[in-house]
């Protein structure tokens, strides 16, 4: 003869008990598990997209050269409140400005002086380059070698 089995009571969740055949959760406990650590990365992508916006916009007010680098180089050192808002923002950027001065320009960009064009003045208005006397008896012999030989004619029969 059969024995015939009778149903066990549902299990609660303060139920203790080992037993060697946990029952398989259920399709939509599964689904429900799956939404939730769906939506806890999507939190956490979204705080991360937050904090870049917020510190990549402070860093470009305080003249980075690279925000994107100084942004990976401090990102495994993020707090975050409850509502997902970046919380050690400034004590970042401080520890950035620490270990990385040369990333921050402090002062105007000087531009370089002009570099001399290489055709030696070719082409330019003769008018400006008006040749004297007394600049001709200032100059070596090198550098009067070098002046056009018309212009320098011009200027000892005048």
């Amino acid at each position: 003869m059969k024995e015939e089995q009778q149903p066990q009571p549902p299990r609660s969740a303060d139920d203790t008990s080992v037993s060697s055949s946990a029952p398989a959760p259920s399709a939509s406990e599964k689904e429900l598990n799956d939404l939730r650590a769906q939506n806890d990365r999507l939190r956490s992508e979204l705080r991360l997209f937050s904090a870049r916006d917020t510190l990549l916009t402070e860093l470009t007010a305080q003249n980075a050269r690279s925000p994107e680098l100084l942004f990976d180089a401090s990102v495994n050192r993020f707090e975050f409140n409850d509502d997902g808002a970046l919380t050690n923002g400034a004590s970042l950027i401080n520890d950035l400005h620490q270990k990385f001065p040369e990333q921050f320009v402090t002062e105007e960009a000087v531009a370089p002086p002009p570099i001399p064009p290489i055709h030696a003045g070719a082409g330019r208005d003769r008018a400006q380059q008006t040749l004297t006397r007394e600049a001709l008896a200032k100059m070596t012999p090198q550098e009067v070698a070098l002046l056009d030989w018309n212009d320098v004619k011009h200027v000892l029969t005048h």
